[in-house]
């Protein structure tokens, strides 16, 4: 079966940072910034982290200078490639920035569905969920857990 990748970051940007970009999520700066480091080194990882396709990115909402994100992978190669093409960017960013990665969890999952269904609390029956749902709830949990907004 296929496997996917999800990751888990937080970044933690200088509160100067935050101000300069009002309403502009951690995400959105750091494309931002990714921009200025193209101009800068004319990377070729950094022209390719502008292209890379994700399967899916999920942002959560600002908690005070602290910004997350969950990404799926299409595969784990994927996760590879990307963390292998971010690694110079993002030291450019804490020396240049002070932004700091100060949460990273990652973990792969094969693609299937539990067929049983579970009991709920008051002990209902709930349909059965993929285990990519889960994937998807624990993730939230994480995000949750540090803080972050789910909604």
């Amino acid at each position: 079966m296929a496997k996917q990748t999800f990751y888990f970051l937080e970044v933690t940007f200088p509160q100067e940072i935050v101000d300069a970009y009002p309403g502009v999520d951690g995400w959105e700066i750091a494309r931002k910034h990714l921009w200025e480091y193209i101009v800068a080194t004319d990377s070729k990882y950094a022209k390719a982290i502008e292209s890379f396709v994700y399967d899916e990115v999920r942002q959560y909402p600002w908690q005070g200078n602290k910004a997350a994100v969950r990404i799926r992978f299409l595969n784990e190669r994927h996760f590879e490639q990307y963390m292998t093409m971010v690694k110079e960017y993002r030291t450019w960013l804490t020396d240049t920035y002070g932004v700091e990665f100060s949460h990273e969890v990652h973990a792969n999952f094969e693609l299937s569905v539990d067929e049983a269904p579970y009991k709920a609390d008051d002990e209902t029956t709930i349909a059965p969920i993929s285990y990519e749902g889960r994937f998807l709830q624990m993730f939230d949990d994480i995000a949750e857990e540090r803080g972050f907004d789910i909604s």
